[in-house]
């Protein structure tokens, strides 16, 4: 596997950046990658006042941003995987300040001009968060 550099393969940056490290990946198989919880982020005072709570929609972006790397080769190809469809989301337990959530994408198939991935999110080996993700494949942002 030959490494490559997040801002390569993701349209994001910063602040919406939400994975950390990618640690292996294999186009059209899996994608392993993990996202620290830092102490500083905005959504903290808000969610929730002295229980700080990772909101769910940013573990959805943290699974699909892991997930887009399943399909590495596409995307430098300079192809854009828009997120389109989300089934089965479930949310298993609170991730908070300092959690370490480790992401697992693997390839469910492809068809036409889209392609869906099972991704799991653990933290401690715990599962916290799973979902099916499609994403559109486009040619511009």
């Amino acid at each position: 596997m030959d490494m490559v550099d997040i801002k390569e393969v993701l349209p994001h940056r910063a602040p919406f950046i939400w994975v950390d490290q990618i640690l292996d990946y294999q186009y059209l198989d899996y994608a392993d990658g993990y996202y620290q919880v830092k102490d500083d982020e905005f959504w903290i005072p808000g969610h929730f006042p002295g229980n700080p709570v990772f909101p769910g929609v940013l573990m959805l972006e943290c699974m699909a941003q892991v997930g887009g790397f399943v399909f590495t080769d596409i995307a430098m190809e300079k192809q854009f995987a828009f997120l389109s469809k989300v089934d089965d989301l479930k949310y298993y337990r609170k991730v908070t300040v300092g959690d370490k959530i480790d992401i697992h994408a693997e390839f469910v198939s492809k068809f036409d001009k889209y392609a869906e991935v099972a991704v799991t999110s653990k933290v401690n080996g715990k599962k916290v968060a799973f979902g099916r993700i499609t994403y559109t494949f486009m040619n511009s942002l």
